[in-house]
């Protein structure tokens, strides 16, 4: 039972250290500050379990530089690998991509980012983690199992809005991107049909039979749009989950992952307006 609030420990530990490298690393490049992780607090997981896996595996074989670098770089690639897969499957949604940086592995892993994970390998378990680990033995057993539970409560409780979230965004982009699919269909097909009749050359005919077709062409795409409406209204967590991984794209639900994207960008922008508007 010790050991195990140990682990939740120094996984608690190590995923807040990586959430603070993870938002001062992509907040400098942004120029803005960036609550970065898929989850809400102020953690990010894969930063803890990388942490563990490097100790766990890593320290029995020694306290060689060479070692722990190369054998950081491959531990927490496989991990990042395997991170962006599951949730792609999971969430049909790629959330980051390394295509552009060389020597990457399916835009899921790049030398750069490996590189850089062997360098704070090599800081973890020479600078970081020895202080650590004294800290957390002196912790006396009762008090580490209630810090340990209280962690892990908060975590489950995160990881268990945050998929939820992220769920809703994954359905919404499905139901926008079949909503543009059907728009752009029906404007075809009205079109199609409305020139066809024409063409034959009966305008007067058919002008009532057009009328009808337009009617009801006009009518559903009107539907159409009032359901993107509804659909592109998103909540506070949709929005800091797009600007926590501002390249998170789906292939699956391209239109609609735009479409959402763009709603996100003019309700911030309508606001900004509003405001400056106030001030004036």
């Amino acid at each position: 039972m010790v050991l195990l609030a140990q682990f939740v420990i120094y996984f608690t530990i190590y995923s807040f250290l990586g959430w603070v490298c993870e938002c001062i690393y992509c907040s400098l490049g942004a120029k803005k500050l960036i609550n970065r992780g898929f989850l809400a607090g102020p953690y990010c997981p894969i930063y803890g379990f990388g942490s563990l896996l490097v100790i766990l595996l890593l320290e029995p074989l020694g306290r060689n530089p060479f070692v722990i670098f190369f054998g950081g770089m491959v531990l927490t690639s496989i991990l990042e690998y395997f991170t962006s897969f599951l949730m792609e499957k999971i969430f049909h949604m790629k959330w980051w991509d390394y295509s552009t940086y060389p020597y990457n592995i399916n835009g899921r892993v790049c030398l750069l980012n490996s590189t850089l994970f062997g360098l704070l390998s090599l800081f973890l378990m020479f600078v970081v983690n020895p202080p650590i680990a004294r800290f957390v033995v002196s912790i006396e057993p009762i008090h580490m199992i209630v810090a340990a539970t209280i962690c892990g409560c908060v975590f489950l409780a995160d990881t268990i809005i945050s998929v939820r979230t992220t769920l809703q965004i994954s359905g919404k982009m499905q139901k926008i991107d079949a909503a543009l699919n059907e728009l752009k269909e029906k404007n075809q097909i009205a079109f199609t049909q409305m020139k066809q009749k024409v063409e034959t050359r009966f305008e007067e005919y058919f002008a009532g039979e057009l009328a009808e077709i337009n009617e009801e062409s006009n009518r559903r795409i009107a539907e159409l749009k009032k359901s993107l409406q509804e659909l592109g209204k998103n909540q506070a967590l949709h929005r800091r989950l797009m600007d926590a991984f501002p390249t998170m794209y789906s292939k699956e639900f391209e239109s609609g992952m735009q479409y959402f994207k763009n709603a996100i960008k003019e309700k911030r922008q309508t606001k900004q307006n509003n405001k400056k508007q106030k001030k004036a």
